[in-house]
């Protein structure tokens, strides 16, 4: 039947297009490399509407809003890594629309990511993502509390857990770094904790 053919032909594309990634992540791990290798998939869902699209990132991950998973990893990879880089060096955050908006839907996402929810079960680079722009998000001020600057930490702790799940697509530059924005982190609640000594 018509749909039988369909079936099969959306299988053989699928393998198609892991094939092709395979066999083009040892030549390019760059961000448009993997972002191209996500549109592959994205045109399956979208013209073929491909049944195994309805689970994971392909779902809606914020509730509020209804973005998917996907769509929220390509509006955000790049404003977490620019978050994240200004606070691996102690510098304050870039400011911009692109980047507040990125971490309203984590702060949404906060909640899901810290408890643990289908949704990051499914599409635990989402919220790893979101948590580690949550715990970029603190202030000088803010870090200068010992409390207030060891829940941060717990924000990339929580995101390391997710990060065992997955094969990064769009956050392998914060897993690569992860280590070191942890160390800076700590290294900035040792300040506040020896202020709080000193004073």
């Amino acid at each position: 039947t018509d749909s039988s053919i369909s079936q099969v032909t959306l299988l053989a594309l699928a393998a198609h297009v892991r094939l092709c990634s395979a066999w083009w992540e040892p030549m390019s791990r760059g961000r448009a490399a993997r972002a191209t290798r996500e549109l592959l998939v994205l045109l399956l869902c979208s013209f073929w509407q491909w049944q195994p699209c309805t689970l994971g990132c392909h779902r809606p991950l914020d509730s509020e809003t209804g973005e998917t998973g996907h769509a929220f990893l390509a509006r955000c990879s790049l404003e977490a890594w620019e978050a994240a880089s200004a606070a691996g060096t102690g510098a304050s955050l870039p400011q911009g629309p692109a980047l507040i908006g990125c971490l309203e839907t984590a702060a949404r996402l906060q909640d899901d990511g810290i408890k643990g929810h289908t949704n990051c079960d499914l599409c635990p680079e989402g919220c790893a993502l979101a948590l580690v722009m949550l715990g970029t998000s603190y202030s000088a001020d803010e870090l200068s509390d010992v409390r207030s600057c060891s829940m941060s930490l717990m924000y990339y702790f929580r995101a390391n857990q997710y990060f065992k799940q997955f094969e990064p697509h769009w956050t392998q530059d914060l897993l690569d770094n992860l280590h070191a924005l942890v160390n800076a982190r700590r290294g900035q609640c040792a300040e506040g904790r020896s202020r709080e000594l000193a004073g």
